[in-house]
């Protein structure tokens, strides 16, 4: 076999285990609580209103976010139907693709097997595995990220079709900017500034009058669509640009206040089992950070990663609100430098010394402690204990895969065995944690809950969520949601409404009010959380009968038995009545 044909079929093997860890059962579980619920419906009332400018959630506008996911979902939606499938199909996919732009840099920086072992330790991380099944905004982000560091890299270092890796650049940059917002610019282009400025590249990187061009498409690109949605709504610059993006980096408005320290926290976890290359990585490349070393062509593709993972990490750390996705665009980079020591330390020698002892030795003690608080977690929490069992399996198969791994590693010239073995155990456990998705539903998808209320509700038939708001609900139902006392997210768009209409979809009353209306006549459903639920009970406990359906930490009420027994005793009175006469 030559060796193009094994690098194909090395390339196959991994669509292939990208496509069944990301695709494998994609769509048998509820949409997830807020995020897949917030982002299915936006393109669904898009569709349903034919406008693909102005965003709209629950019936208001939504400017949180730019359009492109939305568009992208839109799309699978008129191509495949509506569906949890078609709607984490926009993340799904751009998450295999990622694993193929990863094997393609990490090829031009170090080779093919560099290359091999970058792309499955991708795709066998942790936290990128599950984002790459759910439907949010941070896994597109991550494609146009990576496409623009590659693009930019390979326009750099390579010799042919130079001009074309430019313009991919702008390109991927202005989608990245579409995904979700200036986020998308500001941290690619200073981590190529700081590059090309520190490794003497500078010349090279900015003095080509392609960049003129090159920023001609970028704003060709994305500035139609903030054009467009400013003269529909004026209000939307300062909402966006200053509320969205502005105060919630310097500030903690937005309710998402973290340590300084919860990304390398998330890292630890989410990097799984990899992190433990990062300290081998950090004491082999010591040498490349003196001025003189950085200059050198064999330490730049490490100082190249070195810096997208760590100001990115460092940017969001010191932002005021803080969500664990919001890392995923260094995965490409810890993936590559992981994969980097993983090939030096199987085909090296001398490189496989000290610091791969310190791989296990540490590898061993965090497999440990991560298999322990696996088991820890569950128990401590009751709502949790039915999936004690298999958690705990999932954690003792962690850390005997790790032992084996590091029994064959000890074992002279048999550390690619050790090395496969870590990976096929993340990939069986990766494997078991799509049916854990499906336990998880009921903890964070209201769809059992909805579904009852899909079975029970007519048309004409009023229903409220009261004291939250339950993302899913129009998605599912295809219809709009009154909402009583709560607004947050749609409070800009709520204020937007003419106050008749306002009044109608967004109500301010006391528990009163839900006495009162689940006493009417008309049938009326209330979806409301378990704590407003005991609330009412106590107060009220003759309401107890009107529970119809609960998951988790959803319930759903109604007055539709009430109704029937009403009708009925109804129609019994005028047949007795027809009967007298």
């Amino acid at each position: 076999m030559s060796d193009r044909q094994k690098e194909i079929f090395i390339v196959a093997g991994i669509i292939f285990l990208s496509a069944f860890l990301f695709f494998f059962r994609l769509g048998e579980v509820g949409l997830f609580e807020p995020d897949e619920g917030r982002y299915a419906e936006i393109p669904r009332e898009m569709c349903a209103e034919n406008d693909f400018i102005v965003p709209r959630l629950n019936g208001v506008l939504y400017f949180e976010k730019p359009p492109l996911v939305y568009w992208m979902t839109s799309l699978s939606f008129a191509l495949l139907g509506q569906s949890e499938f078609s709607a984490r199909f926009s993340t799904a996919l751009p998450g295999l693709v990622v694993v193929l732009l990863t094997y393609a840099l990490a090829r031009k920086m170090y080779g093919k097997r560099c290359a091999a072992f970058s792309a499955l330790v991708l795709l066998a991380s942790l936290e990128y595995f599950f984002i790459a099944r759910l439907l949010v905004l941070d896994m597109p982000l991550t494609l146009f990220m990576t496409l623009g560091f590659a693009s930019f890299y390979f326009y750099l270092f390579s010799e042919k079709a130079k001009k074309i890796w430019l313009f991919v650049f702008y390109f991927s940059l202005a989608m990245g900017v579409l995904t979700k917002g200036p986020v998308a610019f500001v941290l690619p282009a200073g981590v190529i500034f700081l590059f090309s400025l520190l490794t003497g590249n500078g010349r090279k990187a900015f003095l080509d009058k392609a960049h003129l061009a090159g920023l001609a498409l970028f704003f060709a690109v994305a500035s139609p669509w903030f054009f467009l949605v400013t003269w529909r709504e004026p209000s939307f610059f300062r909402f966006f640009f200053i509320h969205e993006h502005l105060v919630r980096f310097l500030t903690s408005e937005h309710g998402r206040a973290e340590p300084f320290y919860y990304f390398f926290v998330i890292l630890l976890v989410g990097f799984l089992p990899w992190v433990i290359y990062l300290v081998p990585s950090a004491m082999r490349y010591l040498k490349v950070f003196p001025a003189s070393s950085l200059k050198k062509s064999e330490n730049q593709p490490f100082f190249f990663l070195f810096l997208w993972a760590v100001m990115i990490v460092g940017f969001f750390s010191l932002s005021g609100s803080k969500l664990p996705a919001y890392i995923l665009p260094i995965y490409p980079a810890m993936a590559i430098m992981a994969g980097k020591i993983m090939e030096d330390s199987s085909f090296d020698a001398a490189e496989a010394g000290k610091e791969a002892r310190i791989v296990f030795a540490s590898g061993a003690l965090l497999m440990t402690l991560f298999a322990a608080y696996m088991v820890w977690v569950v128990f401590k929490k009751p709502v949790l204990r039915p999936l004690f069992t298999f958690v705990f399996v999932l954690g003792a198969c962690l850390l005997g895969g790790w032992v084996l791994s590091a029994y064959l590693f000890f074992r002279r010239r048999k550390r690619i065995a050790a090395y496969l073995v870590q990976i096929m155990m993340m990939l069986f456990l990766e494997t078991a944690f799509i049916g854990l998705f499906e336990k998880a539903e009921d903890f964070f998808s209201g769809k059992k809950v909805i579904m009852k209320l899909k079975e029970e509700k007519k048309q004409e038939d009023i229903l409220y969520c009261y004291n939250s708001y339950v993302q899913a609900v129009p998605f599912y139902l295809k219809e709009r949601v009154r909402i009583v006392n709560w607004r947050d997210e749609l409070g800009f768009g709520a204020g937007k409404l003419e106050d008749d209409e306002r009044k109608e979809w967004f109500i301010e009353a006391d528990m009163d009010f839900v006495v009162q209306e689940l006493g009417r006549s008309e049938r009326v459903f209330f979806i409301m959380k378990k704590g407003d639920y005991k609330a009412l009970i106590k107060n009220h406990p003759e309401l107890s009968k009107k529970k119809l359906a609960e998951a988790h930490n959803t319930i759903l009420m109604g007055n539709v038995y009430t109704v029937n027994k009403i009708k009925k005793s109804g129609d019994n009175e005028k047949n007795k009545a027809r009967q007298n006469n």
